[in-house]
């Protein structure tokens, strides 16, 4: 009987430890499994930042896959901390861009705005011309511009320098990589989460709300999940056809350059360094006007050629 006993303790105990081991294994599988119940049971879901939150339930969609795909009209650098903690536990994923094969953790598609006065030549005059190398070149060193005079903005403060430093840290580990679509303007925003999930791979969500806190924290937004797998991995398809698009280029040394340039750089500059640049931009005035300066027209006409020269006067026709 005792033997009998100590048998049923013994099976009762591995059943025990069997189910605490396959629990402990799967709990993450059982939990989207779980999410995916609650999604499709209750899709779609409207996010206006009123009675449902995008930006709660985009955390914890990214706290549960491996990587991230974000399409945002604008961006703005010293509000990257929103999600910088959750990409930064991004576990990456392999796969595959222009036939090779890369581990990408977040990617972050930036739009081409317009400018008002290039909207106005377009409306008079028609379409813009054809885009090339030279062109495409151009326009990714006026969004590098773009972004330096954002940095330039406002006073550094110490929560836009943490953002910009995290967001400059993940640009150099290869953990964000940014690219900017030069071929059209582009004024989506979508946000994909993969998981190695067999069912549920993507999720979407859809809207209004660019990358920034008032985007996805503010009201005035409007905003829909893609949990139904057909139509998400549709939105998959389209982002990764302007990813990989031929216009489509890679801003990521640019805005390390731009950061490590600014005042949220991790190098500290001499006093010396700091002088000589106030020296210089005091000066440009001066410098601007001796380089325009030209001599009177009176006193051109009488003076020899030699003496023009130290006026900066340009060569007669």
């Amino acid at each position: 009987m005792q033997n009998i006993t100590s048998e049923i303790v013994f099976q009762r105990k591995f059943i025990s430890s069997f189910f605490l081991r396959v629990n402990s294994k799967f709990n993450g599988e059982i939990r989207i499994v779980i999410s995916v119940i609650k999604r499709e049971n209750n899709a779609p879901k409207i996010y206006d930042i009123i009675e449902f939150s995008l930006f709660k339930d985009l955390e914890e969609s990214i706290k549960e896959s491996n990587r991230a795909d974000i399409c945002t009209g604008y961006f703005n650098l010293r509000g990257w901390d929103i999600i910088s903690d959750e990409v930064e536990q991004l576990k990456g994923e392999v796969i595959s861009e222009d036939g090779n094969r890369v581990k990408r953790f977040c990617r972050l598609l930036i739009g081409m705005q317009r400018l008002p006065e290039e909207e106005l030549r377009l409306k008079f005059f028609g379409k813009a011309e054809v885009m090339d190398n030279s062109k495409a070149t151009e326009l990714r060193k006026l969004t590098a511009h773009r972004f330096k005079k954002q940095l330039q903005t406002g006073l550094p403060e110490n929560e836009g320098e943490l953002a910009v430093k995290k967001l400059l840290k993940q640009l150099k580990d290869g953990r964000v990589v940014v690219k900017l679509q030069v071929k059209e303007p582009l004024h989506a925003k979508l946000y994909i989460t993969h998981k190695d999930h067999h069912i549920h791979k993507h999720t979407c969500f859809l809207g209004s709300s660019n990358l920034t806190y008032s985007g996805l924290k503010g009201q005035g937004e409007l905003n829909i999940d893609v949990a139904e797998q057909d139509a998400a991995n549709k939105l998959n398809k389209w982002f990764e056809d302007r990813w990989n698009d031929r216009w489509c280029v890679d801003i990521t040394n640019d805005l390390i350059d731009v950061i490590e340039n600014s005042w949220a750089a991790d190098k500290i500059h001499p006093p010396y360094h700091i002088y000589l640049k106030m020296a210089y931009h005091l000066s440009m005035e001066a410098q601007t006007g001796i380089r325009e300066y030209t001599v009177p027209e009176p006193f051109a006409s009488i003076l020899l050629i030699f003496r023009r020269k130290p006026f900066r006067q340009p060569p007669s026709n």
